[in-house]
């Protein structure tokens, strides 16, 4: 984690339906504290990738997030790909995709 970089944990209804966010002005990742401590590593670590990421296209910028984390949350990965085959969260990501954020 570079200096600065900080990770919160905050409920559920401050993210949902995400598992976390990254805020580059306060270099703060937030992150559920519902989620099993497996996921909230993975999530923590996926949301610090991102405030030192520069990628513009954000597709890119979150297939990066996820595979180039240290490879020490595969379990947290795994586990929260299963959490995310939910309702909420497959509409979540169709309405990034046809936003395009």
């Amino acid at each position: 984690m570079e200096w600065g970089m900080k990770v919160q944990l905050v409920d559920k209804c401050m993210l949902f339906p995400a598992f976390g966010k990254a805020d580059p002005y306060t270099q703060t990742a937030y992150v559920r504290n519902d989620l099993p401590k497996s996921v909230q590593s993975f999530v923590a670590a996926h949301e610090l990738y991102h405030l030192s990421d520069t990628t513009k296209w954000w597709l890119w910028r979150e297939i990066k997030a996820t595979l180039c984390i240290d490879w020490k949350h595969w379990k947290g990965f795994l586990l929260c790909a299963f959490m995310s085959m939910r309702v909420a969260r497959l509409k979540f990501y169709a309405t990034r995709l046809r936003l395009g954020k």
